[in-house]
């Protein structure tokens, strides 16, 4: 209404670049023909969005998030440790049975490996305890 280039609700007017010298390239044309507008350069990075004035805050921008990436993946295998210490074995057992028994075979051989096998014959039924000990024998976790 005001005939201003850009305005908040309308996403015809945002323009997408490849490359960084291609935007600043667009913006210096486009503030010579219309001196009185002011032009933003804002990056998109996995769903964020931030005002950015130089190449430098782009690159500074991208090493942030690279760190951000590299602390999730330590985090991510650091936890994927700990459930094989206390779940040794899961990723074989999910392929061969389901969910609800792999865990409680992993669990079983847990308490075998960690406690011994008095302390995984209280924790399961008579039954169960042999029945998840041949499923670990199956998959070859555990021997006779």
């Amino acid at each position: 209404a005001r005939d201003r280039y850009c305005s908040r609700n309308a996403s015809d007017k945002v323009r997408r670049f490849k490359s960084y010298d291609e935007a600043v390239d667009y913006i210096f044309r486009k503030q010579r023909k219309r001196p009185q507008e002011r032009f933003s350069l804002v990056y998109e990075l996995d769903r964020t969005l931030e005002l950015v004035s130089s190449l430098d805050e782009i690159l500074a921008i991208d090493t942030k998030a690279k760190a951000e990436e590299q602390a999730q993946d330590a985090c991510r295998r650091q936890q994927k440790e700990l459930r094989e210490i206390e779940f040794p074995g899961l990723d074989i057992l999910r392929d061969r049975v389901g969910l609800v028994v792999a865990n409680n075979a992993a669990e079983l051989l847990g308490l075998l490996r960690n406690e011994g096998e008095i302390a995984a014959r209280a924790r399961f039924s008579k039954a169960t305890y042999y029945r998840l000990k041949g499923i670990l024998k199956d998959a070859g976790l555990v021997g006779e």
